[in-house]
């Protein structure tokens, strides 16, 4: 299907309000009701939303016949709420923090007032989503800024209730290697991960499509339970978003460091005498650098943000020695770019665009004492994320949300040079060592399309109360394409040393043409002779 038909096909859809709610929020929202002091609906009030997160610095929303006001979609952040009409004392409310995909009932009672007075409310309850029964935590940018964990997405995951990762990080040592979790008894593939508000997740393994820099959101929201029916899986659904810039110029700089020397060693006399060799620290060094800026193309009409990081971790490698005498490492290498462009025309329409890149280098995946530094795997990619959102507030009664996304997820295990694409792979099966070259050249090419928008219909009296009737629609289509290469299709077989030669036969040969699958390895080992 054509990309257009889709689009097409998509609004036709929505304009009917046919299908099931298809898409998660990249912002929160805030409703209520403003009464007299007679309990009786007040019309007309000016209700303000203040906040620097705003174009423009606030919205305003003014309440109904039934004195209901609505927000749908508000940047996360910290707002000054603010209710105000002739004749009745003005009510301000400071420092509500509005999340990602939450929201917030706020009702307000306003009395009359003799002269033009106001009210400033502190010290009140914090306000939660009463109707919402998902089970729902939000990390911010200020707490993820103060986490005392390793920097990067699998550890601000550990600090979820009920949420299980199948290996500690310590000292960062495990920070750039995928760790795999549960939730409530969930499995791998059952997960969603969202960008603001899109799922992304690769539609091949149902993981992220790569490493994403946790500098550059401004809120993560993670679901447990409860998950809604604007979500595909049912594990735990994280919703990554983005900051934006603001009418402001504002950065940030950061640079961590630590080696071996900022480390305990457990390898002791008992330990080496049973044969442990390396020094027994995890790290030789991790270095860590963030950079990013914000602010205004435009001012209150265009807004960009912009970031960028370098994570590098080399860890060693117990019991692997290099020929020269000293210490394997597996290092890996995470740059990563990241740009953001949000724009409004008028206080009704908001769109943003953002473009994400990420790169791995892994030189020497795999090597350890069984797998040689010149058999380990060359681990080098990148990947991109492009997307495009609109939001619209169509009147007081419909809010609309469209957007589009494309992300591209390769793997690549290659050889560590050209000239290495000449020499077979070798493998001792007495020693269970593999040296000379890496088993095989993989790779992996994905390619993810996504179509959604939901459209939001409010009611203020309908049987009895006020309800929003949202309606949605999804579309994604992807493609993978993969294969492998062995160097002249060969593996060579030892043992201990000795070439693996046949049974029967004057000559012998060697075991020859593995290739890719189980029933090809049956058949050469039996030419072999067996064991």
């Amino acid at each position: 299907m054509q990309p257009s038909k889709v689009v097409s096909a998509l609004f036709g859809i929505l304009a009917s309000a046919a299908v099931a709610t298809a898409q998660s929020a990249d912002t929160g929202s805030l409703r209520g009701r403003v009464t007299d002091g007679t309990g009786a609906a007040l019309p007309g009030v000016t209700v303000s939303a203040i906040s620097p997160a705003v174009m423009g610095g606030s919205l305003t929303a003014i309440s109904s016949e039934e004195g209901i006001y609505r927000f749908p979609a508000l940047p996360p952040g910290d707002y000054e709420i603010r209710f105000e009409l002739s004749g009745f004392r003005t009510i301000s409310i400071p420092d509500l923090r509005v999340n990602v995909g939450l929201g917030l009932t706020l009702d307000r009672q306003l009395e009359v007032a003799a002269i033009q007075e106001s009210v400033t409310v502190v010290g009140e309850s914090p306000i939660v989503d009463t109707k919402n029964t998902s089970g729902e935590i939000a990390w911010t940018r200020e707490l993820m800024e103060k986490m005392p964990s390793s920097r990067d997405l699998w550890s601000t995951m550990q600090q979820v209730p009920g949420l299980v990762l199948g290996k500690e990080n310590v000292g960062g040592v495990e920070s750039p290697f995928l760790s795999q979790f549960t939730v409530h008894g969930s499995v791998r593939g059952s997960h969603q991960y969202n960008m603001n508000g899109v799922d992304i997740s690769d539609m091949h393994s149902g993981i992220a499509i790569g490493y994403v820099n946790t500098d550059s959101f401004e809120e993560i929201q993670f679901t447990t339970s409860g998950i809604s029916a604007e979500n595909s899986r049912g594990g735990l659904v994280m919703n990554q978003v983005h900051k934006s810039g603001g009418n402001r110029f504002s950065g940030m700089f950061a640079a961590y460091f630590e080696n071996d020397a900022l480390m305990g060693s457990n390898v002791d006399d008992d330990l080496r005498a049973r044969g442990v060799t390396g020094a027994g620290a995890n790290l030789d060094y991790l270095r860590d650098f963030s950079l990013s800026l914000g602010g205004p193309i435009v001012k209150d009409k265009v807004w960009f943000f912009g970031a960028a990081r370098e994570y590098d971790v080399v860890p060693f490698v117990i019991n692997c020695t290099l020929p020269t005498g000293g210490q394997c490492q597996d290092g890996v290498r995470l740059p990563n770019h990241t740009v953001k462009i949000t724009t409004q025309f008028g206080p009704n329409n908001r769109v943003l665009g953002v473009y994400d890149r990420g790169y791995i280098y892994r030189r020497n995946r795999g090597v350890s004492q069984f797998t040689s530094l010149d058999a380990a795997a060359n681990e080098s990619f990148h990947w991109d994320l492009w997307q495009g959102k609109y939001d619209r507030i169509l009147g007081s009664s419909m809010f609309l949300q469209a957007s589009v996304s494309r992300g591209s997820p390769p793997f690549h295990l290659g050889y560590h040079s050209t000239a290495q694409r000449d020499i077979s792979t070798a493998f001792d099966e007495i020693r269970q060592i593999r040296f000379d070259a890496a088993s095989q050249d993989f790779f992996q090419k994905g390619d993810i399309l996504i179509y959604n928008g939901s459209i939001t219909y409010f009611q203020n009296d309908f049987l009895g109360g006020a309800h929003d009737f949202k309606f949605g629609v999804e579309h994604r289509r992807g493609k993978l394409v993969q294969g492998n290469l062995r160097n002249r299709d060969l593996e060579r077989r030892y043992r201990n040393g000795v070439r693996r030669t046949a049974a029967h036969g004057g000559a012998g040969r060697m075991c020859a043409g593995l290739g890719f699958f189980l029933g090809d390895a049956a058949r050469c080992l039996r030419s072999a002779g067996g064991r």
